[in-house]
């Protein structure tokens, strides 16, 4: 072999891939051999060679290790943790001039801390960071119409992206008053009472949910379903949905808002003037956690949903035109004691636990109340006395009667010659 011929085919050698070269593989295979002195050398030599693969692998320029391992796991958690901080920053911005025109907004601070002894809490990072978007979403809606009151209701999980929620009373002025129906019932102990608004990340808008449904609440209490995270997603299963995830993420709010409203004894009364509850002023602050260990100290300040998918009946009118009076329902109702756990973590504080609604926490102390759910809005089901999350598809419904061909019969046959009669040959020649 010629010089040139040795230079070319060592060129053709050194010829880089992916990072290492045959030269220089060749060339650290050969010194392993001469430095460990293996006795087979010839059976080893696949294994060593790939050993030294292994051993000399070097990245090319500009990997990052973004697809395998736990680096690249963490460098995609930095970043997006480094988006979402950035998108939250605006949040920080406090403008003292909208800030002084916003509305009573609940002391969400507050509350998250004594929400904590239930074990539920967002951190003071993410809690403040709600409370800021709930100042900014109050802010908008005091410009856009009349808004009483705002608070955090809680966050539904999702299998793609979570729900948070806030819950307000709030009055548009340039939306027309729906009037009170069988289906959309409308009035202060209605579940819509309150308007509610949703958001994926505490970043991005939020968005109004609509008025709910009596139909809907029905439908949604015959199937059981995850959320998604996206309003716009459809809801298979049967029976079906009368409406997307958006319509069912309404239906499951109210029916969580009316079995998850609990508050001690006396917080609230019913007004005397209508039927309504109202805050009591008069309330004595509660001195001792003993009155608050038993659920009979608890009342829940939110109407059920009956049956109906209403919370009060719609008025029935009979064959005559004459509305008939409907039986009001119990209001401020003694929850059931099988349906909640009651814990004191501390002297001055009681939680209780939704057993029906697993998420559905509320603390009560002094002269004060809280309650919350974070959860996946989904509800226990109730067999054999225990509450679980087991759930029983409805069935199909029956199949339809075969058609009954008895009464059917042939059509009878013509017995009668349909040949004209001839014409008389005397009548024929006049």
């Amino acid at each position: 072999m010629s010089s040139v011929d040795f230079s070319d085919a060592k060129a053709f050698l050194m010829k880089a891939e992916d990072g290492t070269s045959a030269y220089e593989h060749l060339q650290n295979l050969v010194l392993k051999l001469v430095t460990e002195r293996p006795s087979q050398c010839v059976g080893l030599f696949e294994h060593l060679s790939r050993t030294t693969k292994q051993t000399s692998f070097k990245p090319a320029a500009g990997y990052d290790g973004a697809k395998y391992g736990a680096a690249a796991a963490s460098k995609s958690a930095d970043a997006t943790e480094l988006k979402y901080n950035t998108s939250c920053a605006d949040l920080f911005k406090v403008d003292e001039e909208k800030v002084a025109e916003v509305p009573p907004v609940q002391d969400l601070m507050f509350d998250l801390g004594s929400l904590e002894y239930c074990g539920v809490s967002f951190g003071p990072t993410e809690g403040y960071r709600i409370y800021m978007a709930m100042k900014n979403l109050a802010a908008k809606m005091s410009m856009l119409g009349e808004l009483q009151s705002l608070r955090f209701w809680g966050k539904i999980l999702g299998t793609s992206k979570d729900y948070f929620v806030c819950q307000g009373q709030y009055k548009s002025e340039d939306d027309p008053e729906p009037e009170d129906s069988k289906d959309l019932e409308i009035n202060m102990n209605s579940p819509n009472k309150f308007t509610y608004w949703v958001c994926n990340s505490l970043a991005d808008e939020w968005q109004q949910l609509p008025l709910v449904k009596a139909s809907q609440i029905v439908a949604a209490r015959k199937i059981k379903r995850f959320f998604t995270g996206d309003l716009t997603a459809p809801v298979k299963g049967h029976p079906p949905f009368p409406g997307s995830e958006l319509e069912y993420l309404r239906a499951q709010i109210a029916q969580i808002t009316a079995a998850c409203s609990l508050s001690p004894s006396g917080f609230f009364k019913q007004s005397e003037d209508e039927f309504l509850m109202v805050p009591n002023e008069e309330m004595e602050p509660i001195e001792s956690v003993d009155e608050l260990k038993d659920i009979g100290s608890w009342r829940s300040h939110h109407l059920e949903i009956n049956a109906e998918g209403r919370c009060v009946a719609f008025p029935v009118t009979d064959e005559e035109g004459t509305v008939q009076e409907v039986e009001p329902p119990e209001m401020l109702k003694t929850p059931e004691e099988n349906h909640w756990t009651l814990s004191a973590p501390m002297t001055n504080k009681v939680c209780v636990r939704s057993r029906v609604w697993p998420g559905g926490n509320a603390v009560g102390f002094g002269r004060h109340f809280a309650w919350i759910y974070v959860g996946y809005g989904q509800r226990s089901e109730e067999q054999n006395g225990d509450l679980k999350m087991m759930y029983t598809p409805a069935p199909p419904a029956p199949p339809q009667p075969e058609f009954n061909d008895m009464d059917i019969k042939e059509q009878e046959d013509v017995l009668k010659d349909p040949t004209p009669p001839e014409d008389d040959e005397d009548g024929a020649d006049e």
